[in-house]
């Protein structure tokens, strides 16, 4: 799931820093005398075009900022090994993105990353990115600032299909059944599912175990529940009902995540469990054929506060980090704002994209791109979502056990273990 990349190490020099979210000026004289160096993974394209967007940018939020600049080739494992050698070895750098979730442990561990709670509380900076965007680590503290786009857990469907079935978006489990039925009858895949990368399979367990409970996955990360006695089990009762039925593609447990979004946009499959990081991608891909809808309760009692909670939002101690032992933390806290901010302005303004974590209302931003209707809808949910929480392959506590998970669920997407099985393995993979 780790792409190749480049990693870009930028060395910025702050004679004049502003405050990114309340454009607070800071005398050149009270800034720090020595460059805060910003170190950050470039894992694809799209970050090369983002990173040169805030780099033309980073002047307005930063007036006076001397860049310099280096690019280190390198994968994902590569990028993340080097901020920890430059930890370890007493050089790390002022600020830097960290991919989050088990990644950070060690340098939260080693109290290597300041708690930046303290600087965004005296400022405006929570009433400027949305609710999702705010995710503590355990002990209470934010130690990074939102980088990524927030993405969450729903269901893919085709419209034209839908429409030509005469099928209504389900919002309940029995009427799931009914639409696979009628796909199924119409010679169709009901849902593609990437089986075999397990990830995509435990999210879609988790968006079932959600209608239930929307502090589900919370529960169990941080207060000890365990997966046994939680709405993951129900959940996999009824995923273990659609295997049965036939509700996914016949080789489903070898089918990738490609393999399975090419099912879903070429026609074939007539729904996908999915991100919706792909909704706008998709949208074009499909000629528009394409929306979305929040998994059907389990329980119809439960279908009136469907989009309520949907797992997803902040990837756990993701974003822009700023060490503990810089000398300048308030303008190492400055820049590592400033650079947020403008990712989510480079996504916004150049790809039309609402899902991004800072507001783009409160900065008078402006899109050059049409925003197709599902991407807008998604964008006005966002500030409506009540239960939010990190991706249950992401929040685990170790990678042992992000493993575990991931190899539970695919292993259940062959329909050769029972759910008692799923659940004790999921409930081991808490204790790893």
């Amino acid at each position: 799931m780790r792409k190749k990349g480049i990693v870009v190490l930028l060395v910025l020099l702050c004679t004049v820093a502003v405050f990114a979210s309340g454009q607070k000026d800071v005398d050149s004289k009270e800034a720090g005398s020595e460059p805060v160096k910003l170190l950050i993974h470039n894992s694809d394209a799209s970050m090369e075009k983002s990173l040169a967007f805030i780099m033309d940018h980073i002047d307005e939020e930063c007036p006076g900022v001397e860049i310099e600049l280096e690019m280190v080739t390198g994968s994902a494992e590569d990028y993340e090994t080097k901020v920890r050698t430059l930890i370890a070895g007493g050089n790390a750098p002022d600020v830097w993105w960290d991919h989050g979730g088990t990644w950070a442990t060690p340098i939260l561990k080693a109290e290597a990353a300041l708690a930046l709670d303290p600087y965004l509380d005296d400022s405006d900076f929570w009433d400027n990115v949305v609710p999702s965007a705010k995710l503590p680590h355990t002990d209470g503290h934010i130690y990074a600032i939102p980088f990524e786009n927030m993405f969450y857990e729903v269901m893919f469907y085709n419209t034209e299909i839908f429409e030509e079935l005469g099928l209504e978006v389900p919002v309940t489990a029995d009427e799931l059944v009914e639409v696979v039925k009628t796909v199924k009858d119409a010679g169709l895949t009901p849902i593609a599912v990437a089986g075999k990368d397990g990830w995509p399979a435990a999210m879609m367990m988790e968006g079932f175990a959600y209608t239930i409970d929307g502090e589900v996955t919370k529960n169990i990360v941080e207060s000890g529940k365990k997966f046994a006695d939680s709405s993951y089990v129900e959940a996999a009762h009824f995923m273990k009902e659609l295997i049965d039925m036939g509700a996914f593609s016949p080789n489903v447990s070898l089918t990738d995540y490609g393999t399975a979004l090419n099912l879903f946009e070429s026609g074939k499959a007539a729904m996908m469990a999915n991100g919706s990081w792909t909704l706008g991608g998709t949208f074009k891909n499909m000629s528009g054929a394409c929306d979305y809808f929040y998994y059907p309760a389990l329980h119809e009692a439960d279908a009136a506060d469907l989009g309520k909670a949907v797992a997803g939002g902040a990837k756990k101690n993701s974003g822009i980090f700023v060490s503990s032992e810089t000398k300048d933390p308030e303008t190492a806290v400055q820049v590592a704002i400033a650079v947020g901010k403008l990712q989510s302005r480079y996504y916004y303004e150049i790809n039309g994209d609402l899902a991004v974590p800072f507001i783009p209302e409160k900065f008078q931003w402006e899109s050059t791109v049409e925003i197709p209707a599902p991407i807008q809808r998604l964008g006005n949910d966002m500030a409506n979502f009540e239960h939010v929480y990190g991706l249950v392959q992401d929040v685990m506590p170790t990678a042992a056990g992000t493993t575990a998970v991931i190899q539970g669920a695919s292993g259940f997407m062959t329909g050769n273990m029972t759910v008692d099985e799923l659940i004790s393995s999921l409930d081991r993979a808490l204790e790893q």
